[in-house]
């Protein structure tokens, strides 16, 4: 019985590595995506809807980070 309980919590330990990896992926991945999108905003030559398009950020999205570059 104890093995088995052991091994329940071997698979459960495995299982949340894998999501906290992920997540981990999942926020790098937005932050060099916000990284692009602050450079292209202050280049000020790239339309916003074109902004949009390359990085896969919504249109509001890429409105509210040009909003937080204006105000810093």
């Amino acid at each position: 019985m104890c093995d088995v309980i052991q091994e329940l919590v071997n698979e459960e330990r495995v299982s949340a590595k894998a999501e906290g990896v992920a997540e981990g992926e999942a926020i790098g991945i937005r932050k060099e995506k916000t990284a692009m999108v602050n450079k292209m905003l202050r280049k000020g030559t790239i339309p916003t809807k074109d902004i949009a398009d390359i990085s896969g950020l919504s249109l509001s999205e890429i409105n509210i980070l040009a909003k937080e570059l204006q105000d810093s």
